[in-house]
């Protein structure tokens, strides 16, 4: 894709390219997610609250520097998944929930081995605007 400055005026619009949509069938999620276990819960809950009255707990999470360190070019991003996807996915970290899971739990798991306490989630772009940008707003619930 080229980019063209804001200052040409004179240069023609490049011509859209059709984005082909990911069939609504196909769940957003790659797995069932159950429901929550609330006895489970309120007991992680009350196991911070005691650990935050006794330290600094740390909280980390810079998925975007974890991400780029695996240099995923254009077919890692799009997995199987969207392997016929209309756009270039390259960049939607998201989306790795879905076509890298492992990378993406890895990640977590590097940070809590390195002694954090929690690890942010993997949503930067996981909002109603931000996938359109990669024809994938379709897989934001509620939008």
């Amino acid at each position: 894709m080229t980019e063209r400055s804001h200052s040409d005026s004179t240069q023609q619009p490049a011509p859209q390219t059709p984005v082909k949509q990911t069939p609504a069938s196909v769940p957003a999620t790659p797995f069932v997610i159950d429901p929550p276990d609330e006895a489970a819960r309120s007991a992680r809950i009350r196991a911070l609250r005691t650990l935050l009255a006794e330290r600094v707990v740390l909280l980390d999470g810079a998925m975007g520097t974890m991400v780029q360190r695996h240099r995923l070019d254009e077919a890692a991003f799009r997995g199987e998944r969207f392997a016929d996807h209309g756009r270039d996915l390259k960049g939607n970290n998201d989306i790795l929930t879905l076509t890298q899971p492992r990378i993406v739990a890895d990640i977590h798991r590097a940070y809590l081995e390195a002694g954090g306490d929690i690890s942010e989630t993997n949503t930067l772009h996981s909002n109603a605007v931000s996938p359109g940008g990669y024809g994938a707003r379709e897989l934001v619930p509620g939008r």
